[in-house]
């Protein structure tokens, strides 16, 4: 295995475990939301969905590091840039929009934070490679 494989594949389980980390940790989150008795029904509607949604985008994560980016294509880390986008920045977006509905213990912040530090650190990787 050559070296721009090699820095293909840790860029790949970096990506592949800091999806693992932010999906699981929304699902442990979720669970406590879920019976929220102050949300309306259409409000648990849009966390189920949302959700629903991390979960896709952490698959389309995991089959484009895999897949395409493995192939050097670079397309694949343009959208692998999209959903760390979506995903990682999403969360301190939507922080800055409503700051009062925000997790109000600080280590999720900073969980967060070393996980988007971990996605963004094999991003970096692949693009050293496809770029």
């Amino acid at each position: 295995m050559n070296a721009k494989d090699k820095s293909l594949r840790t860029a790949a389980w970096l990506i592949t475990a800091a999806t693992f980390i932010k999906v699981a940790g929304f699902y442990y989150a979720s669970v406590e939301h879920l019976g929220e008795p102050t949300w309306s029904a259409h409000a648990q509607f849009h966390h189920v969905l949302g959700i629903i949604w991390l979960t896709g985008l952490g698959v389309a994560s995991l089959a484009l590091a895999w897949g395409p980016m493995q192939r050097g294509e670079r397309w694949s880390w343009l959208l692998l840039l999209s959903t760390f986008t979506f995903t990682h920045i999403g969360f301190f977006v939507a922080q800055l929009i409503v700051p009062s509905g925000r997790p109000p213990v600080l280590w999720h912040h900073l969980v967060l934070a070393g996980v988007a530090l971990v996605y963004a650190t094999g991003l970096f990787l692949a693009w050293r490679r496809i770029a």
